[in-house]
């Protein structure tokens, strides 16, 4: 991008909740104008995923009622990345989510409210609306109405009343105390009549984090054959962003995690959020290369289950300790959007005398996922940006 354009931000954000206020700073700062904004959005933004250029007209009309688009959000917090000092780029990231935060809760609020309004107004009896030229046509209607015709009714209704209480000869009276047997056909066929309470809190509106969630599981040495999903005993779980590219290391972050997994078969299970594009036949494709260990390790295999949209794309189990590789492709069908990811990489212990031996094996072991969307000229590696997970999960 050309830096003529722009100044480097040096300066902290201001202290505000309104995003106008919070974007023009930027701009001053920056020395951009609204002219110049959507073309540096524009070079920002030229083939990187889930995010779009911001016109100069919809600049103007941001505040704290009008808010972008989740894909302009991303194009913002790529332009505080790119344009800002790195001693004031995480201040601005901040002041912008506590923004972005409180435009989720207030809208719950005013969505509640509008919830109690609607229940109030199908509760209240609304007033019969007659206009002056109809009010003749209601008035011959109550000239019908005569009080000993009302009173003949009464009398006639009470009588036809005590005339059906006089039992029938021919019917069976029931006795004082019903029969077991006939209360439960009473309990069976009655209806419920309870009240059920009215939903009035609306969860508040999920907002996604880059990458997916990582759990790993241990599983000691329960199974002959690994499992084809999450099974065991979960240990830990992990946020992850490094794109389609797995390793059979990404969970030894810290030594509880290394303590707990050492000498035991273990699984990551890798789940979030795939954004797509385009309608139709979708291409995967999986690399799939061991390291290398000085121990024979010929029977064992790892298992290697994608599932996309709950459909299963790979379900693969491949040789591991021997320096082995494998590809695969497969398609499928699917809608743009996001659609729900998962990845199930499961391993052996390959048990030797040396754990550094086991651990430079398994970081050798790693999956590579590319796709080709319908729209692609070509199948590329998926990134990082194309992944997303619900943080409060």
């Amino acid at each position: 991008m050309d830096k003529k354009k722009y100044s480097t931000v040096t300066q902290s954000p201001p202290e505000t909740r309104n995003l106008g206020a919070l974007l023009n700073a930027f701009m001053a700062f920056a020395g951009i104008t609204k002219e110049t904004y959507s073309v540096i959005t524009e070079e920002l933004t030229k083939c990187v995923y889930r995010h779009t250029t911001i016109s100069s007209d919809s600049l103007k009309k941001y505040n704290n009622d009008i808010f972008p688009s989740s894909y302009a959000r991303n194009t913002i917090r790529l332009m505080f990345k790119e344009i800002c000092d790195e001693s004031v780029q995480q201040q601005w990231m901040d002041s912008f989510s506590e923004i972005e935060k409180q435009k989720v809760e207030n809208d719950t609020i005013k969505k509640n409210a509008n919830k109690k309004t609607d229940s109030k107004n199908a509760t209240e009896p609304q007033e019969l609306d007659i206009t002056e030229k109809e009010r003749p046509k209601l008035e011959k209607y109550k000239k019908i109405i005569n009080p000993k015709a009302v009173l003949f009714t009464f009398i006639l209704m009470s009588a036809l009343y005590f005339i059906s209480l006089i039992p029938n000869k021919n019917e069976k009276i029931l006795s004082e105390k019903p029969s077991i047997s006939t209360l439960k056909k009473v309990i069976k066929n009655q209806s419920d009549t309870s009240v059920q309470k009215p939903i009035t809190d609306a969860k508040p509106a999920t907002v996604l984090s880059e990458g997916l969630l990582l759990d790993v599981y241990s599983f000691g040495d329960k199974y002959k054959s690994l499992p084809d999903k999450p099974e065991g005993l979960q240990v830990a779980r992990l946020p992850f962003n490094k794109g389609g590219v797995f390793s059979f290391v990404d969970h030894i972050v810290n030594k509880n995690i290394a303590n707990s997994t050492a000498d035991r078969d273990v699984g990551l299970h890798y789940q979030g959020y795939i954004d797509l594009k385009g309608n139709g036949e979708f291409i995967f494709q999986l690399n799939y290369q061991s390291g290398e260990h000085f121990i024979q390790q010929f029977p064992k295999k790892c298992q290697l289950t994608l599932k996309v949209n709950n459909e299963r794309i790979f379900d693969k189990k491949t040789y591991v300790g021997q320096g082995q590789s494998y590809s695969m492709q497969n398609t499928a069908d699917f809608s743009e959007g996001l659609n729900s990811f998962s990845f199930w990489f499961a391993c052996p212990n390959l048990r030797s005398i040396s754990p550094q031996q086991d651990y430079n094996a398994f970081k050798d072991t790693s999956v590579t996922l590319y796709i080709k969307q319908p729209d692609d000229k070509e199948i590329t590696k998926i990134t990082a940006n194309k992944f997303s997970y619900d943080s409060d999960k």
